[in-house]
């Protein structure tokens, strides 16, 4: 066969692409099984250099795309491939190196395709386990025990041995072929997690689909469950606390100045974190771990035809295409968490600015012209932040939403850097710029103050200032540090070679687990910038801290007042009239007691003499006195 023939082909049957929003670059490639299935009895046609150019294709394509979560990139058909095609040297070095060595199930798969005896050795006490639960004879034969493993209903339990699911594979290879009817389902980027890797005959995924939940570790599930647990109260925290922030600021006559308006801007923005951004991230993970995973669907190939009530186990190879996540909820997920971030750092941008031309020019500073600018500046901000969320959904690949630090939905592509200079870098450059301008003109307008007037009003006015731009520059230096742990992954991505999936030979899966955890670490500190603003408030703000007091103090007294009716009404009429009479009975001694001491006596003289008034704490003596 020639060179031209062998491109041809390849070009024609082999590759079909499709997007994974688990990898950052790259796009999913499968269809490697219609080659296989194609050239399988013309193996001995080519000649050695056409062969070892094959050889180093399909090396070179597998060590491209071995980590996308579907594509059918598995490691079970790749070795196959390299014997059956006669690779030796390269059958030889991948054996000895094993580079995809990662688990427990990779290990055994390597030791099925590169040491025969230690594998049949491993597992033959885990299939006579098998048959020997359902009361059928042990056979001292592997290949007898392979054939009775496929007609057995497996548990759950048993189909997390690796023995048994590597076995599976080879009895499917006895007894249908090589390729197309086995199934491996893998997940790289889970935070708190090793790889997870492991595999399902056509069979087993015909009575139960596969899920990727089943095939993780114990301790990793545990870790999972703890992280949405986390998530959830994270979420539930960040909505009671803007919600409060909203509602003191509207409730509060006093709060709504410039500044209110850009902190209610800012609530609001934080608001939608915690009711579509955090929640998004358990969700993303449960469906990622939890979506049944098929055999797959039917390729358009001419030269293979799937009716739609067949079996996927009937035809060659189908494997699990179908993308974890659908477009709509990526542009959904993505479009919050896009306008949310802008809106909060713009505002935050919005308040520099408001607090540097009050301190700049106190004279020409209007409270009322700075509130209607604020309101304007805030709805075309609003405006401005839903175009740029709302175009990632309409421009392609180049800027597109998909799948970032493990589960947050956020803008990828080509163009995305430039939207992330343009909504997150700028706005935070001048942040500081004004923050710190604004506390340095403070401080020396607070220094010439008291120099020049001793008056308490204008010592209290300045302190009041600085306060203030102390307040903001807390806000700003803690929105700042919540995009350091964002930063530093993004430095250490650019200088660890060993993170890289693709770069298989200089590969380290500890520390890929490492960083995809620590990635996810900073994605959840990210969006926990959208609670702390609450406590700063109420703890640098005396009047938002009071008036959130009273909101809440009204609240309860309400519900407890409520309450107290409900009690009191049920009790009986009797009780109630006494209680009305006893209380009747003491106001009048009371009065009576009170006129008495309030009434001067009358000397003979005929004035009034105060002296002998007694003095208590009823309001009338309080009233006697004060006349005197």
């Amino acid at each position: 066969m020639s060179k031209l023939g062998i491109f041809i082909l390849l070009s024609a049957c082999m590759f079909v692409s499709f997007r994974d929003v688990e990898s950052i670059n790259t796009a999913v490639v499968a269809g490697q099984q219609f080659l296989h299935y194609t050239l399988e009895k013309n193996v001995n046609n080519f000649n050695e250099t056409e062969r070892n150019k094959t050889c180093s294709m399909f090396i070179k394509d597998f060590k491209r795309f071995w980590y996308n979560s579907s594509g059918g990139k598995y490691l079970t058909e790749y070795l196959s491939f390299l014997e059956e095609w006669l690779c030796h040297a390269q059958f030889s070095l991948e054996c000895l190196k094993r580079p995809y060595d990662f688990n427990q199930f990779t290990k055994t798969t390597y030791d099925r395709a590169c040491n025969r005896s230690v594998f049949e050795t491993q597992c033959f006490s885990s299939l006579v386990a098998v048959s020997s639960v359902r009361g059928r004879n042990s056979s001292q034969k592997w290949n007898n025990l392979l054939r009775a493993l496929r007609t057995y209903q497996l548990s759950d339990a048993e189909l997390q041995d690796p023995c048994i699911q590597v076995a599976l594979y080879d009895a499917v290879v006895l007894e249908r072929g090589k390729y197309g009817y086995y199934h491996e389902s893998k997940r790289l980027v889970l935070p708190f997690c090793q790889i997870s890797w492991c595999g399902r005959d056509a069979e087993n995924i015909n009575r139960k689909p596969i899920k990727a939940w089943n095939c993780l570790p114990q301790i990793c599930k545990v870790n999972i469950i703890i992280t949405m647990v986390i998530c959830s109260i994270l979420a539930v925290a960040i909505v009671v606390a803007n919600v409060s922030v909203i509602l003191v600021f509207m409730l509060n006559k006093k709060l709504r100045n410039s500044q209110g308006v850009y902190k209610m801007s800012l609530a609001c923005s934080d608001f939608l974190v915690g009711v579509v951004v955090v929640p998004s991230i358990p969700v993303s993970l449960n469906m990622r771990l939890n979506i049944p995973e098929v055999m797959g669907m039917s390729y358009n190939a001419s030269n293979l035809s799937v009716q739609h009530d067949i079996r996927f186990d009937d035809v060659p190879h189908l494997p699990g295409i179908n993308t974890v996540y659908y477009r709509s909820y990526l542009n959904a997920i993505g479009f919050f968490t896009t306008t949310s971030f802008i809106i909060s750092i713009y505002s935050l941008m919005m308040a520099s600015f408001d607090r540097f031309s009050i301190v700049r020019k106190p004279l020409a500073y209007s409270k009322d012209g700075a509130k209607l600018l604020a309101i304007r500046a805030t709805v075309i901000l609003w405006i401005l932040s839903i175009i740029l969320g709302v175009l990632p959904i309409f421009v392609g690949r180049s800027l597109r939403y998909g799948l970032l630090a493990s589960t947050l939905i956020s803008t990828s592509g080509t163009a995305s850097l430039s939207l992330y200079v343009v909504a997150f870098a700028f706005p935070l450059i001048v942040m500081w710029v004004l923050s710190i301008s604004t506390f340095v003109m403070t401080v020396r307008h607070n220094n010439r103050t008291r120099k020049l007037v001793a008056s308490k009003n204008k010592t209290l006015s300045s302190r009041t200032e600085i306060r203030m731009a102390r307040t903001l520059g807390i806000m700003v230096g803690v929105f700042t540090l919540s995009l350091l742990p964002v930063i530093c992954v993004i430095l250490a991505s650019l200088f660890l070679v060993q993170i890289y999936p693709q770069r298989i030979l200089t590969f380290k899966s500890y520390d890929f687990s490492i960083h995809t955890s620590f990635e996810f670490f900073s994605a959840v500190i990210l969006v926990c910038n959208s609670l702390w603003n609450f406590f700063i408030y109420n703890g640098r703000n005396d009047d938002f801290r009071m008036a959130n007091k009273n909101m809440y103090g009204s609240l309860t007294k309400r519900f407890h007042f409520r309450t107290k009716i409900s009690i009191t009404s049920s009790d009986s009429a009797p009780k109630t009239v006494g209680r009305r009479t006893f209380t009747s009975e003491t106001s009048k001694q009371n009065s009576q007691r009170i006129s008495q001491q309030t009434i001067p006596s009358t000397p003979p003289n005929g004035k009034k003499d105060f002296s002998t008034v007694q003095s208590d704490n009823s309001p009338m003596s309080v009233l006697v006195t004060s006349k005197v």
